[in-house]
């Protein structure tokens, strides 16, 4: 993800993540830069979810999620 999310976020700031419906993409974006900023990815779907109840709608976005592994940087 791009490196000015993660300053973002580690300085604190809240990242908003939107889509048309704002569940299946954006709730993949949303978990796979949790994932990036090391946590565990099922995890990641977890939190988002629970922010977001239904978010992560499709299966083949959820297998995105737990396959997901950042580039180094």
């Amino acid at each position: 993800m791009a490196l000015q999310l993660h300053r973002l976020v580690a300085d604190g700031g809240r990242v908003l993540v939107h889509c048309r419906g704002g569940l299946g993409r954006a709730g993949t974006v949303a978990a796979c830069l949790l994932v990036e900023l090391g946590v565990a990815p099922q995890d990641a779907i977890r939190r988002v979810r629970a922010a977001r109840p239904n978010a992560i709608e499709t299966a083949a976005q959820e297998r995105y999620i737990l396959g997901y592994r950042p580039r180094p940087a």
